[in-house]
């Protein structure tokens, strides 16, 4: 029992942020074991599930028979109890914690400032973890003895944390070393191709759009104006590339640094050094869009004007309405000339949200990799493999040969479906903001295109923090 190995019909629920009632129910079998042994198993009135689960209770605590007067449970996890967290070190967490989620003003109600940094939510996530570790463990070595199961997913979920960010830190720091290592190549290489794609490859595709591609006669004037303009915004940030070339050395060596804490970091990084390096791309993204989208609602309102129709906001429909000559008149003036202004903008809208659409898939293997990393089951995989008792799924009966034979009850193992419920999870939110047919519509209706909000597809540590303070 004290490797917390029991017999449960129903299976373990992994999720720490489960309500205790929906976890089996196993008592405290120190302290039941004799009366446990007292029940009358034969009485009619125990019914079949509820006699079920008292005799696994009893299977549970007949390994207790010979110390349960002499000694106590195991008390859990002595690592954490043991040591604790310095006033100072815990003040400078919850610092830490307080900047990241800072309010921005004039951006929005609800935007903090690790929404806007990759980064800034790795440290958001660690200082979290840092937090609850301790009192996820205080919580464990009370609730041990009075419900195995609920302390059996809390011991998986707080060794499962441990060993993931001891691993993280040690792949993070190997790969860091590789980066201090070889910060002077890296930087060439990554100032020649920021130079090439972001500034280079983005002007001769705008000239050539320019120049009637293929035979598609655009509008003379305006196109040379989207050119001009985006040629500018181009040319400033290749000055502003060429300018920062000499101290890619030091912000590799940086990066490198920043691996001692761990892989997610480094990866959170590259994250943000991908959105500075390609923030014309998105400024001029942001403005085709813009343009984009209102001509699409000018082309709708003078479509429904042309045909004598009127949007009725207050009851969201469209409803039929007379215009006068000179409105009908002045509509149908507007909407050719919008209807042929269209093709141009459309163009040069296209190209950015191409581009967009590149740098939205490089965020997303990004994302993927630090929700892998951040909430691998690490612990549970293993404990699937070496001792699939500690996850109870299930209880079926063996035949033990010998004299004479016996049925012994063994555990089902929980499913590997709910041992990655975290990735399962992850992976369907992903699919659903990364679905090629949403951002088909997004291109097509003018929305702009965003990567998923990170704490989206993060472990909800507040919930659990405090659930776990309800459960103390």
């Amino acid at each position: 029992m004290s490797s917390m190995r029991f017999l449960s019909l129903e299976p373990l629920p992994l999720d720490i942020a489960s309500k205790k009632s929906e976890y089996p129910e196993t008592h405290n079998l120190s302290k039941n074991y004799l009366a446990l042994s007292d029940l009358d198993f034969t009485n009619p009135r125990l019914t079949a599930p509820r006699a079920t689960s008292h005799i696994l209770d009893e299977i549970n605590a007949s390994p207790l028979n010979r110390t349960i007067k002499n000694a106590p449970l195991s008390k859990g996890p002595s690592l954490l109890t043991q040591t604790s967290f310095s006033a100072s070190i815990g003040t400078t967490i919850k610092f830490i914690l307080g900047l990241c989620n800072l309010q921005i003003p004039y951006v929005g109600e609800a935007t903090r400032m690790k929404d806007l940094s990759a980064t800034l939510q790795q440290f958001d996530v660690r200082g979290e973890q840092a937090l609850l570790l301790p009192k996820q463990s205080l919580v464990l070595q009370r609730r041990e003895q009075e419900d195995l199961a609920f302390a059996a997913a809390q011991y998986i979920s707080f060794y499962n944390c441990i060993w993931l960010v001891i691993n993280d830190i040690i792949i993070g720091a190997a790969f860091g070393k590789f980066l201090r290592d070889n910060c002077e190549p890296l930087a060439e290489l990554l100032s020649y191709y920021a130079q090439r794609y972001v500034v280079e490859d983005v002007r001769n595709t705008l000239i050539w759009l320019d120049s009637w591609p293929v035979g598609l006669k655009l509008n003379t004037q305006l196109s040379r104006f989207f050119c001009v303009s985006f040629m500018g915004i181009g040319d400033i940030w290749g000055n502003f590339l060429h300018a920062v070339a000499p101290s890619l050395p030091w912000a590799i060596f940086g990066i490198g640094c920043m691996g001692l804490l761990g892989m997610t970091m480094i990866f959170s990084l590259l994250s943000d050094t991908l959105s500075i390096f390609t923030g014309s791309l998105y400024f001029c993204y942001l403005v085709s869009t813009k343009i984009f989208s209102a001509q699409l609602v000018v082309l709708g309102s003078l479509f429904n004007l042309f045909r004598g129709k009127r949007r009725n906001v207050l009851r969201n429909r469209t409803d039929s309405w007379d215009y006068d000559i000179d409105q009908l008149m002045l509509g149908t003036i507007l909407f050719t000339l919008v209807t042929f202004l269209f093709p141009t903008v459309l163009v040069y809208y296209l190209l950015f949200a191409l581009c967009r659409l590149g740098i939205i898939m490089i965020h997303a293997c990004l994302e993927t990799a630090l929700a892998f990393m951040n909430h691998f089951p690490l612990f549970a995989t293993i404990l699937r493999f070496k001792d699939p008792a500690r996850l109870p799924g299930g209880v079926y009966l063996v035949l033990s040969p010998g004299p004479p034979p016996r049925l012994v009850p063994k555990n089902s193992p929980v499913p590997f479906s709910q041992i990655f419920f975290q990735h399962l999870r992850v992976w369907s939110k992903l699919s659903q903001h990364y679905s090629p047919l949403r951002l088909l519509r997004c291109v097509v209706a003018g929305i702009l295109i965003m990567p998923i909000p990170r704490y989206s597809i993060r472990y909800d540590m507040v919930g659990i923090e405090e659930r776990t303070k309800k459960d103390e």
